[in-house]
């Protein structure tokens, strides 16, 4: 199709809009009223399949583009299949750089349309013919926007197969700036079919409704495979094409200009283009060869993706910034020469450039910025829905901070409808907030029905942000963020700040930053300038785009010194950034840990000329307060921007300590953290006299997902935070993916060093992958063996596609390995949630079960005041507990702890397994028992608690948290196997036996068979042991446990309750049934009949 959206350009009196004679004349559809809500106002253009009219929806008075198809309804079945494929198609691509369509519909003679976003400016074509050439900038940065829309369209499955001049449109901003969008998506094809949209993995599948042999596009524009009616189109034909259009966008003229149809088509697939170099003087060779090859005739000869395309572009092109816009046409430079164009139909073999087309009087589209800065593609509102680190998304780098510019904030509201209001808030000053324009004699500025009040709120701006306060006279509820502001109380707002006022819902929106909505931690909520995770990105971007520059940063010193003008509105650590970023509007200025940092582009020297510059602006704002002032060099790629701030924030704390008034240069004069290297990790690790910690990133395959570097970028970022906890001497470094090693002195608390790096990875901005948040998750551990291999273990653990959970209880036994499996396959939140507080009971059970078949194993000592150590506590245990069914999880804990004596002091396995599971350490003030209490008190407000699905979706991360801690502690298990013995085969000649076995390590019931040679004199019985093969050593654990047979099919079950004559009751290890089995006391040990025998 040809038709525009919505086309518009402004005369140059500026007084006036040109309207073609086609839109004027008359039109049966201008005033009706389609789909009972849109009502027709003017035609904007038509095309070979449709007409373009401008409406308004008159429930809102929002103004659209309404496209209706040219043939009558249901003329046509396939051309009605096309218009609505073009909806499907389109509207599946979310980007800023392809048209939106908002709705479709049908009119009540069944005319289907399209409901779109109008748009404001030309499209390239016309700019071409007006102008003539671009200037190579301009061309490349909207060849760079269409790009960015481009590749999200083929990551939706989409090939467009009809880009031209005329389908690149430069749509306007208030301020003359320009936004690339890419429109008419009639021809395109659909990867996958009709119906649903794929990625480009589906590349195989038949478009039903492109005929195979029939080639559409538009001639001069068409790739090769494409002119050819090739069947197999796939992205690389719109490569071609945006090829083509940036070629003829530097030369002026399309690549190939042939008379007639068959030898434009020989050229196409026969000929080069001729050398843009020759064409365009003072061209650069780089942009040059990206043209050639994104226009080469074979398919594997050009950019395989559109995101290759764009990078290739922009490293040809290093002075234009991934977030550059351009200026109206006619600004800043002046175009080269023009090169000689068609002037008349009889010069071209068919008619590509179609006359000027109407305006459409609107507002500029929301999703462009009010500088026109060029706003990112859908990868950023994926990923900054809800909160996300943005620098580790797998999209490609950009700026989020633009700085000051010419366009007003904005309080985005949320209509009733679902649609957006802006309210502009200008003139910066002081505004009045309410329902009505005028109450009296005072005017209100700012107007909205749902206020509900006359006199509601005021706003006003402090030079750095602006701050809403609640009228005495306000009647109605006014909150800012989570604070409800009582009468006369005032509230600031930055960007991202959730504001009520009656019925009036709002989001305040900073024109600083690029887009409405940024990631969690993007921005300080102290000054609105930027914090860690702003930062992060801006630095992120800054490093990817090989750019040298440095971390300006200043400390304010602690001081009993008044604070200056407007220090009672900001707290003394955030009057340099302030200070700073009045001083470098345009600058990334940020505030972080009470320190403002100012990202500088520039060489070691220039970074501290500004430093010192910055340092006597600062002087003259401290009203008696003290500055430190530093630098630090920037290194690294992209992924390392977290590593980078952590450092130079951790340098700048150390230089301020010392009351330095020189401007430093942190990285190589001041003594800081440091990260290491892998063999100076290891040889302080066999060091007697410093202790290894390791720390393991969890959920590295959910992080993994989001993008292939993040995991390592994370890696990077511990380690350095790792470092600048555990100070200079300490030796740092990655030693696996995800895992990082750290060793310190034995002068340093190593719990308290791991509690400390691990609260404050917790406390980050969590990780999006574009729909759920990953919570940073970190595991710690001191390390007592061989550091390179239990890091490569973590790595496995953490690296599990089941997650920390499955990797951790797979060694374990199946009474709590398969609690474990239980409560990952929960379908919901509530049930998963109960299903890890019967991991807690599961491993008490288990361990209650192991030490009171120890306990019970051994022989009564004759002739001592006690048969056996605790003899009697444990007679006791059975006096109070003999008699009673189905303990809790206290009771259970209990009985463990009471056994547990009996091994005090023990230098046997079993006594090694309790000192090592029971009497473990796992932070500077949790132990194995502190741990279950807190998981116990839990377990118990859940049980009696009103636990919905919401709250219960909000307390998993922690306890999943603390299941993990609790299975990190239950490896030294790992050692031992559960087994039942099925078979033994004893060797005649010596003590040799094959041993037939059931395996019940692991998350199923069934176990594993199998076969292995004792050398024991000992024979086994077919019972259920604790094993440990290798030493020889076996435990029986009936009567508490063993392996029965229930309806047809083998369980693991255990005793309910402590053994007794008579029946007893048993229950599967995993939920499951209850079942009755005889107790024949006679077949118990000793030592167990005899505790029954006193206790009763």
């Amino acid at each position: 199709m040809v038709a525009r959206y919505a086309v518009a350009a402004r005369s140059r009196a500026g007084t006036g809009l040109r309207v073609t004679a086609e839109s004027s004349g008359t039109d049966p559809r201008i005033g009706t009223l389609a789909a009972g809500k849109y009502r027709v106002l003017r035609l904007i253009g038509r095309g070979g399949m449709g007409s373009v009219y401008e409406a308004q929806n008159v429930a809102i008075g929002k103004r659209v583009a309404l496209k209706f198809l040219r043939t009558p309804a249901g003329a046509d079945a396939s051309v009605r299949a096309r218009f609505h494929r073009e909806a499907r198609a389109v509207s599946a691509v979310e980007s800023a750089h392809i048209v939106q369509i908002f709705d479709t519909g049908e009119t009540e003679a069944g005319e289907p349309f399209l409901v779109m976003e109008l748009l404001q400016g030309e499209d390239l074509a016309t700019r071409l013919r007006r102008r003539g050439r671009m200037s190579v900038s301009e061309a490349v940065a909207i060849a760079a926007q269409a790009l960015r829309g481009l590749r999200r369209a083929h990551a939706a499955g989409v090939v467009h197969r009809d880009l031209k001049p005329q389908n690149v449109f430069l749509a306007s901003a208030d301020d003359g700036k320009t936004l690339v969008k890419i429109v008419d998506f009639g021809l395109s094809k659909v990867l996958g079919g009709e119906a649903e949209l794929v990625t480009p993995s589906g590349l195989s599948a038949q478009d039903p409704l492109t005929r195979v042999g029939t080639p559409v596009g538009t001639p001069f524009y068409m790739s090769p495979e494409q002119i050819e009616a090739l069947d197999d189109i796939d992205p690389r034909t719109d490569i071609w094409s945006m090829g083509a259009i940036l070629y003829e966008a530097l030369a002026g003229a399309p690549p190939f200009s042939e008379p007639t149809f068959a030898r434009l088509v020989i050229a196409i697939c026969h000929k080069d283009p001729p050398d843009l170099g020759t064409l365009v003087p003072g061209l650069p060779e780089a942009i040059g060869r990206v043209v050639r090859r994104a226009m080469a005739r074979e398919r594997d000869a050009r950019f395989t993706t559109a995101e290759a395309f764009l990078t290739a572009l922009l490293e040809a092109a290093p002075d234009l910034e991934r977030s550059q816009a351009f200026g109206p046409a006619g600004a800043g430079e002046a175009p080269p020469p023009r090169a000689p164009l068609p002037t008349s139909e009889a010069d071209t073999p068919m008619n590509v450039r179609p006359g000027p087309t109407a305006p459409g009087d609107v507002e500029a589209p929301s999703a462009k910025s009010d500088s026109g800065a060029e706003a990112p593609g859908a990868e950023l509102r994926t990923y900054t829905v809800g909160g996300a680190t943005l620098w580790l998304s797998a999209s490609p780098a950009f700026s989020l901070w633009r700085g000051e510019v010419n366009a007003p904030d904005r309080l985005r509201v949320e209509t009733r409808d679902g649609g957006l209001f802006e309210l502009r808030l200008e003139p910066v000053g002081v505004l009045r907030l309410g329902r009505v324009e005028r109450v009296g004699d005072e005017r209100n500025e700012l107007v909205y029905p749902d206020v509900a009040s006359r006199l509601a709120a005021t706003l006003r701006h402090d030079g750095v942000r602006w701050w809403l306060r609640r009228r005495t006279e306000c009647s109605v509820p006014v909150q800012v963020g989570a604070h409800a502001l009582g009468r006369g109380e005032e509230g600031a707002l930055v960007h991202g700040t959730f504001v009520q006022v009656g019925g009036m819902r709002a989001t305040m929106v900073d024109r600083r930053y690029v887009t409405p909505t940024v990631p969690a931690g993007t921005v300080d909520p102290t000054t609105g300038l930027l914090g860690r995770a702003g930062l992060e990105q801006e630095i992120a971007t800054f490093l990817q785009r090989k750019r040298t520059g440095a971390l300006l940063c200043v400390k304010t010193q602690p001081s009993g010194a008044r604070p200056g003008s407007g220090g009672a509105e900001y707290p003394p650590g955030a009057l340099a950034a302030v200070a700073l970023h009045r001083a470098s509007p345009s600058l990334a200025v940020g505030l972080v840990e009470e320190t403002a940092v100012v990202l500088v582009a520039g060489e070691a020297a220039e970074v501290a000329e500004k430093g010192r510059a910055a340092a006597a602006s600062l002087l003259r704002v401290a009203d008696g307060r003290s500055f430190s002032c530093g630098y630090w060099t920037l290194s690294g790629d992209g992924s390392d921007a977290g590593r980078e701030l952590e450092l130079a924030l951790h340098a700048m704390t150390a230089f301020s300590e010392t009351s330095g008034q020189a401007v430093a240069a942190l990285r190589s004069s001041v003594p800081g953290a440091r990260i290491s290297s892998v063999p100076e990790v290891l040889g302080a690790s066999i060091d007697t006299k410093r202790t290894t910690l390791l720390f393991a990133i969890e959920e590295q395959k959910a992080l993994s997902a989001v993008g292939p570097h993040v995991v390592a970028a994370l890696e990077k970022e511990l380690a350095a935070v790792a470092a600048t906890h555990a100070g200079q001497a300490a030796v740092v470094a990655p030693l696996a993916p995800g895992v990082v090693a750290a060793c310190v002195t034995r002068k340093v608390d190593a719990v308290a060093l791991g509690s400390a790096v691990q609260c404050d990875w917790h406390a980050r901005p969590p990780i999006l992958d574009g729909k759920v948040e990953l919570p940073r998750t970190l595991s710690w551990e001191v390390l007592h063996g061989d550091v390179q291999t239990r890091a490569q273990e973590l790595a496995r653990e953490c690296a599990d596609p089941h997650g920390v959970l499955s990797a951790l209880s797979g060694g374990l036994p199946y009474p709590i390995s398969g609690r474990v499996h239980a409560a990952i396959a929960a379908s919901s939140a509530i049930e998963r949630v109960k299903m890890l507080f019967d991991v807690l009971e599961g491993t008490w059970r288990f361990i209650a079960t192991v030490l009171l078949s120890a306990y019970f194993a051994r022989r009564p000592a004759e002739g001592a005041a006690e048969p056996a150590p605790g003899f009697d506590a444990m007679v006791e245990l059975y006096r109070r507990h003999g008699s009673r069914d189905g303990f809790a999880l206290g009771t259970w804990r209990e009985i463990a702890r009471a056994a547990a004596k009996g091994f005090d002091g023990r230098d046997d396995p079993i006594g090694a397994l309790v000192r090592d599971v029971l009497g473990v350490r796992l932070s500077q003030n949790q132990t194995f028992e502190t741990l279950s209490n807190l998981m116990q008190v839990e377990r118990n407000s859940f049980a009696h608690g009103h636990y919905n699905e919401a709250r219960a979706a909000a307390d998993l991360p922690e306890f999943e948290q603390m299941t993990r801690t609790l299975l990190r502690a239950l490896r030294p298990l790992c050692a031992w196997t559960l087994v039942t013995v099925e078979k033994t085969e004893p060797d005649l000649y010596g003590d040799l036996q094959t041993v037939e076995f059931i395996d019940h390590t692991g998350a199923f019931n069934t176990g594993t068979r199998r076969r292995l040679g004792l050398n024991s004199p000992m024979r086994l019985a077919n019972v259920t042991y604790l094993a440990r093969w290798r030493e020889g050593l076996v435990l029986p654990l009936e009567p508490f446990l063993r392996r029965v047979a229930h309806e047809e099919r083998f369980d693991v079950f255990w005793m309910e309750h402590l053994p007794r004559a008579g029946t007893c009751l048993m229950s599967s290890v995993v939920g499951g049934p209850s079942i009755k089995v005889p107790c024949d006391v006679r077949r118990l040990p000793p030592l167990l009949r005899l505790v029954m025998e006193r206790a009763s």
